[in-house]
């Protein structure tokens, strides 16, 4: 017999059971996403149970350190360096073309190649100008070095700059002629010249017209009126004159050394006197004092000779 009371129990426990199963909201994607990371972390072990033996890295030194560092900056200097030199030299090997002669600008002539020319040379702007260059001479000669020159402690060729060289690195090319201008006519504005080298052509003499005219022909050496020093005195303005002083110089000790030479005599050949205490005048006398009291431990140069030269 069933019992009335049980099965009314019964049915209103799955009526019960069937409202909360519909009204409980089903689980979304999200939902499960976060929690399946969690379920996930909690069925793993513990970090301190999976973590590997690690062998501790020792630590570098500072001293190594700037080592590395020193060599990483000395190679690049080096590489820096080496690159900056080739680039210069091929420059001044190469400097490129230059511009020709334009018509529609003015010309320029510069009489001279010393100091002042050289100067006012390098400092132009030829693109504005057409630049002639007229001198004896076509070198710039580094006068300070002549005393050098006098003794031979410097070669000639050392202390002189074509002038060709210089005017090769302008941007318009420059006109180089060696000859010796005899003549300036500031109304027509001309100047004539003449080739006074050893070895001439048919042509010896030509003139040619300026716009502006620079003179840097230098002055004549200056003897303040003491008499003989001309006829008898080797100056030192120009490369010829240091190497006729070489020569001279030479040739002193040499005959000084001669042997049967009495003392008197060698006393004389090496008497050597200076005139003028300007730049020139020191650096010749420091010259000749530098060879003749330092320079006779040379092989060719007597020791003897040491004590009656005279400066």
């Amino acid at each position: 017999m069933i019992n009335p009371t049980l099965t009314r129990s019964m049915t209103a426990t799955r009526i019960l059971t069937r409202s909360l199963v519909r009204a409980r909201p089903a689980l979304r994607p999200s939902h499960v996403a976060r929690i399946l990371p969690s379920r996930t972390l909690a069925t793993q072990p513990e970090a301190s149970e999976a973590k590997p033996d690690v062998t501790p890295v020792p630590k570098q030194s500072r001293w190594k350190g700037f080592l590395h560092f020193l060599g990483r900056t000395t190679l690049i200097t080096l590489l820096g360096g080496a690159g900056t030199f080739y680039y210069i030299t091929q420059r001044e090997r190469s400097p490129g073309t230059q511009l020709p002669f334009d018509e529609t600008k003015k010309t320029v002539v510069i009489l001279g190649s010393g100091w002042g020319a050289t100067s006012l040379l390098k400092t132009l702007d030829t693109t504005e100008y057409n630049v002639v260059v007229i001198s004896p001479k076509n070198f710039f000669l580094f006068t300070p070095l002549l005393p050098s020159v006098a003794v031979g402690t410097l070669n000639p060729r050392s202390i002189i700059q074509s002038t060709r060289y210089i005017t090769r690195h302008k941007a318009r090319g420059v006109a180089v002629i060696e000859a010796e201008a005899t003549d300036v006519d500031p109304v027509n504005k001309t100047v004539t010249f003449v080739d006074n080298s050893e070895v001439q052509g048919a042509t010896t003499q030509r003139q040619i017209k300026f716009d502006y005219l620079v003179m840097a022909v230098g002055a004549e050496v200056q003897t303040f009126g003491i008499p003989g020093v001309k006829e008898h005195a080797c100056f030192m303005k120009e490369l010829a004159d240091a190497e006729k002083m070489q020569k001279r110089f030479m040739d002193c000790i040499e005959t000084a050394a001669f042997p049967g030479q009495s003392n008197e005599e060698q006393e004389r050949l090496l008497h050597m006197v200076v005139v003028g205490g300007g730049p020139t005048g020191i650096e010749l006398s420091g010259e000749l004092h530098d060879f003749l009291e330092v320079r006779f431990d040379a092989p060719r140069i007597p020791k003897f000779l040491a004590k009656p030269s005279r400066v």
